[in-house]
């Protein structure tokens, strides 16, 4: 009798352990769907709330283009045999896209609602046409046309006076860039030599190769260039002894040479506005300012790592933006050089180079195959850019003259382009390998990549591109 109340008793107890378990689970499963049905109800909000500005946008459309437009397009639409070439591949475009293009509309409600004026003051239909540039920025070009191709490389034997040139392997173009007036191009790299080709003698003359017009002999392998925008035949290079030297291209020779740097020199770049200055970045942690009038540096800024990179501002001239092995982009004005303005810290590997898209928009590359916008009134991270790859070569970074593309290079040996407002590119133009005799392209080697890429400052359709072979390519954007 005493065993069978032990069994009721611990039954008892068992069934009330249960009930007490039962009880708890019941409390977190009614917890869970409560906070579940308030998530679903703030979603359905926001779902119900983006659905009227989309109904009230296309109000406004046809507000505009008469009833029954958008019926009218859907309708068109259907007939893809009959539809313009040009108008499907933008249409294919959009699909592809399209849940990239969703966010940024999404954003851009967001930031202006329906009854809130934008910048401008045009309430939502400037906003919305906004946005319709945005989609016509973005799906206006289907790809890049080859408009002329040139030949970095050097000859194998230096003391050869042929015409035949040998590409070898050392041929990687680390600098492509436009001068003043846009009717010269230089080209540097890890051969030892500054070339320099005329433009319009690449565009107009339909032969295999072109020569360049002058050439000049370095001591050392070149990482960078910047031509002045005053001085016409004024041109910087940086190299890897760290001698950061302005030459003039006019006679060939080597102006003034500066060497305060006790490592390799990475990056060397003019100011715009006021072109006696120029800025040098180097491996020894130092970013200089020069001046053309003075022998000696004007100020150090001094930085714990490597400086991969160093920028004038086009739009400030106090404004420094220089990115480092540390990961991080630090702007600086150049009046007060105790603390940056701003440090951005988003990157997760060296930052290779920073532009400025104008004086309020910065825009980084690093090995971490990512390129990042950077908003220059609140210092806050506005965008990364991803799609192409880079893991540990310098590959370039270039924005055109209208501030709406960003082209950068790729260790696929492409060139890739983004349009600023949306994270993933529009386009990519793969390079070939080149035949080591004869220069030409023959089938994609894997061991290549793009070195350089420099948007034309006057033709912002048209953009020179180099890879690791000492190929330049210049191309121009094709509707």
């Amino acid at each position: 009798a005493q065993i069978a109340a032990l069994i009721a008793a611990l039954q008892e107890k068992q069934m009330e352990i249960e009930t007490v378990e039962q009880s708890h689970e019941d409390d977190l499963l009614a917890e869970f769907l409560e906070r579940a049905r308030r998530e679903k109800m703030a979603e359905l909000e926001r779902i119900r709330a983006d659905l009227d500005v989309v109904v009230g946008d296309m109000r406004l459309l046809e507000d505009r283009r008469g009833q029954g437009f958008i019926r009218d397009v859907l309708e068109r639409c259907k007939d893809e045999q009959h539809m313009p070439a040009d108008m499907l591949s933008k249409r294919r475009k959009l699909e592809a896209n399209f849940a990239e293009l969703q966010e940024r509309y999404l954003r851009i409600n967001a930031a202006t609602p329906a009854d809130h004026p934008n910048a401008t003051g045009e309430g939502r239909s400037g906003v919305v046409r906004g946005f319709a540039e945005d989609l016509y920025k973005f799906s206006r070009y289907n790809g890049f046309v080859v408009k002329a191709t040139l030949k970095h490389g050097s000859r194998d034997n230096e003391n050869s006076t042929g015409t035949g040139e040998v590409y070898n392997a050392s041929n990687i173009v680390s600098s492509i860039e436009f001068d003043r007036d846009c009717e010269f191009i230089a080209t540097a790299g890890v051969m030892k030599r500054i070339k320099i080709f005329e433009l319009q003698n690449i565009t107009n003359n339909l032969v295999d190769i072109h020569y360049p017009v002058k050439e000049m002999v370095t001591r050392a392998k070149l990482s960078c260039l910047s031509w002045n925008s005053y001085i016409r035949s004024h041109l910087a290079s940086s190299d890897y002894e760290g001698v950061v030297t302005l030459w003039d291209t006019q006679v060939c020779q080597a102006v003034a040479e500066f060497e305060e740097h006790d490592k390799r020199a990475w990056s060397v770049d003019f100011s715009k506005i006021s072109p006696t200055n120029f800025v040098s970045g180097s491996d020894d942690g130092r970013v200089k300012l020069w001046s053309t009038t003075h022998a000696s540096s004007v100020f150090t800024i001094e930085n714990r790592a490597n400086i991969c990179c160093v920028k004038f501002s086009p739009e400030v001239p106090q404004h420094v933006a220089y990115g480092s092995a540390d990961h991080a982009v630090y702007l600086y004005d150049i009046r007060n050089i105790r603390k940056p303005l701003f440090t951005f810290r988003d990157h997760s590997k060296a930052v290779s180079y920073v532009k400025f898209l104008d004086g309020e928009t910065l825009v980084s590359a690093s090995t971490d195959s990512t390129l990042k916008m950077w908003n220059l009134r609140t210092g806050q991270l506005d965008r990364t850019f991803t799609g192409h790859r880079n893991d540990k070569n310098f590959v370039g970074l270039s924005v055109n003259a209208d501030a709406d593309y960003v082209a950068c290079g790729s260790e696929t040996n492409s060139v890739y382009t983004y349009y600023r407002e949306l994270p993933r590119p529009f386009l990519a133009h793969r390079f070939g390998a080149a035949n080591p005799l004869t220069g030409e392209e023959t089938e994609d080697d894997a061991a290549q990549f793009v070195s350089s890429v420099c948007w034309n400052p006057k033709v912002p359709t048209q953009l020179l591109a180099a890879n690791s072979q000492g190929t330049i390519k210049l191309l121009e954007l094709k509707s």
